[in-house]
């Protein structure tokens, strides 16, 4: 057993301090747990941060984001660095207690001030991005390079980008190599991908393609989406490597796989040259006679663009030898029936194999199949385990559908904080859906404090990428002012957007909200353009407008045609537009100035008024002068079985 620090007395020593409960550095969490609680009880900050540390993981008791902040708060408050670091993080995520960045670095400065590396690292972060203090690149070098000396990795890399920028610090690109390597060395991947880029282009040290392929691949290990880019670029140009299209589509393709459209680019020029290039894959394929998992994995990649068949047999003999991705790919190919018909049961099989080796696609995947009962039996509590571990990773979808499991309480508790926690990760990232539900959590105060103003935010990030219950919820903002001011044009521009991407809420909501401003300021100002009125009509066939302007006067409108003085002319709507016989008036100009001669069919401009009644308003020279008028004409929609016997119909 470990020798007890704590200040207890001998008797005290075996009861309460946790660190005689730690036997020979292994420590076992539950009981761990049990002896950090009696040590926490009795005022043992260290213990008050490991048991706080035990919550927040889930260490030997339930994940408790809550209780973590208290023991924290409670070994911070005694001057415990490593607490109060943690608090600060807490702080300035919002994890377990109310978001406050000021906080959060007051409590890092705490902790820097007493030389812990992390918090000295946070702080500046917080300075360099101006989070919770003034920016102040300064101040971020200063606690970098504290953290820096004391071997923290990030602050290595983070104060080697000054020195290269000249940011907050005198420009000195040697000493920019100088901190690059020192974290590389300690396995951060961004220094490693900086270092590379540093012996790739002469910054710093001389040009050296083979140190910067090393480097890179030591990114590319650690998953590294840019790093995937570069070894790409290396194979494809031949930098510190002899050319090879098949490991440069290799690489792309996995940079393309995490969402890196360059790559995806990149990836697809790779295969065009291989097309024309078959030498490149005889080539290859003698590197796949030394049976070599990484080369296997490759010429499968390859040959899924143009023979599935052969791609799975590739991806089977990597998947033999151990290849962590080969399985996840071999189960894509089976769920999408590619090579053969659809497998879903083969397709679980393969992605566990992937999941299991911890790839977070898989683990995706596989969450999938336990949810829909593809291949497996429907598991909701397996789903929600195979979702968390890729959400875990980083993988927003994983990160989205485990949110939906604590929302709904598949497979989990129901837990709506836990829930808004997961869809923020999410929606972080760009997951459109997610940023709907997300606004959704904070329209109604579900698992986070209600606040519009985020709401509207989310709600626009997705309604801004064609989300229709997105947009429909933004109408719904503006028209009652929740988190904006209240705003009718705005209203009904969002209404409109989720109509035309199919949201049928949106269609009784216009109609409403058209009828609610009717006496409000002017047509154009007030009102909605519509060109395309049977959004607003389910069968245009069944209806028909009704142009009575003749009725009163000899002389023909303008905007429409009368037949004769005193008739009735009805038109028929047709599938996209209201369709308006040309004025017989030469010249005349119609919808923003665009000239018709007097035969011709135009698309007038409707204002919606009501459900039976629009207005077309539009401009035109006048044929007697040089000065221009405006004209409303009021027509009526009215059923087509409603035309009297007889009567013209256009």
């Amino acid at each position: 057993m470990k020798a007890c620090t704590c200040g207890f007395t001998n008797e005290e020593k075996e009861a309460y301090c946790y660190k005689c409960h730690v036997e020979d550095g292994t420590t076992y969490f539950e009981n761990a747990v049990k002896w950090y609680q009696i040590s926490a009880d009795h005022g043992c900050a260290e213990a008050q941060c490991e048991l706080g540390t035990c919550y927040y993981k889930g260490n030997g008791v339930s994940q408790d984001y809550e209780k973590a902040v208290y023991w924290y708060g409670k070994a911070a408050e005694q001057n415990y660095a490593p607490a109060q670091s943690n608090l600060g993080y807490c702080y300035n995520i919002g994890q377990g207690i109310s978001k406050d960045q000021e906080k959060a670095v007051y409590w890092y400065q705490k902790a820097a001030e007493q030389y812990y590396a992390v918090a000295q690292c946070n702080l500046g972060y917080c300075y360099e991005k101006g989070t919770g203090v003034p920016k102040d690149y300064e101040k971020a070098a200063y606690w970098y390079e504290k953290s820096a000396a004391q071997g923290h990795s990030r602050a290595q890399n983070n104060i080697g980008l000054l020195n290269e920028n000249g940011t907050g610090v005198p420009q000195d690109l040697e000493k920019a190599v100088y901190w690059y390597k020192k974290a590389s060395e300690r396995g951060d991947q961004w220094a490693q991908c900086n270092l590379g880029r540093c012996y790739e282009y002469g910054i710093g040290v001389s040009v050296d393609c083979a140190k910067a392929l090393h480097w890179y691949k030591k990114a590319a290990e650690q998953e590294n989406t840019w790093a995937f880019f570069k070894m790409g670029s290396c194979y494809k140009n031949g930098v510190g490597v002899s050319r090879d299209m098949v490991r440069a589509a290799y690489w792309f393709k996995k940079a393309a796989d995490k969402g890196d459209d360059v790559s995806k680019n990149s990836y697809n020029d790779c295969i065009k040259r291989l097309k024309e290039h078959k030498d490149a894959i005889d080539w290859y394929k003698q590197a796949i006679e030394q049976n070599d998992v990484e080369s296997q994995y490759n010429l499968g990649v390859y040959y899924e663009t143009c023979n599935y068949l052969e791609a799975k047999y590739w991806y089977k003999k990597a998947s033999k030898q151990g290849h962590l991705v080969a399985p996840y790919r071999l189960g894509i190919c089976y769920e999408n029936g590619r090579g053969q018909d659809q497998d879903y049961k083969k397709a679980a099989k393969w992605y566990e194999q992937s999941a299991e080796k911890g790839y977070a696609d898989a683990q995706y995947r596989l969450g999938t199949c336990y949810e829909n009962g593809n291949g497996v039996p429907q598991d909701y509590e397996k789903a929600a385990k195979w979702y968390e571990q890729s959400a875990e990773k980083g993988y927003a979808d994983a990160q989205y559908r485990l949110g939906t499991c604590y929302e709904n309480g598949n497979g989990v508790p129901q837990d709506y904080e836990k829930a808004a926690y997961w869809y923020e990760k999410s929606a972080e990232q760009g997951n459109v859906e997610v940023q709907y539900n997300l606004g959704s959590c904070y329209e109604n105060g579900n698992g986070v404090p209600q606040n519009y103003e985020k709401a509207v935010y989310w709600y626009q990030q997705a309604a801004e990428q064609g989300n229709a219950k997105a947009q429909y919820s933004l109408g719904c903002c503006y028209k009652n002012g929740l988190g904006v001011p209240k705003d009718n044009k705005q209203a009904l521009h969002w209404y409109g957007q989720a109509l035309e991407n199919g949201n049928p809420e949106a269609k009784d909501s216009v109609v409403s909200l058209y009828t609610e401003t009717k006496r409000y300021g002017s047509i154009k100002e007030k009102y909605y353009l519509i060109e395309d009125y049977q959004r607003f009509v389910e069968d245009a066939s069944k209806y028909v407008l009704v142009d009575d302007w003749g009725k009163d006067s000899e002389a023909p409108g303008y905007g429409v045609e009368a037949t004769s003085s005193g008739s009735v002319i009805y038109h028929r709507i047709d599938e996209s537009f209201l369709l308006i016989r040309g004025s017989k008036a030469v010249g005349a100009v119609v919808n923003k100035y665009e000239s018709i001669s007097s035969r011709d069919t135009v698309r007038v401009p409707i204002y919606f008024d009501s459900p039976s009644q629009v207005y077309s308003v539009y401009s035109f020279s006048h044929p007697d002068g040089d000065y221009e008028v405006e004209e409303r004409d009021v027509y009526t929609i009215i059923p087509a079985d409603k035309v009297p016997k007889g009567a013209c119909i256009r």
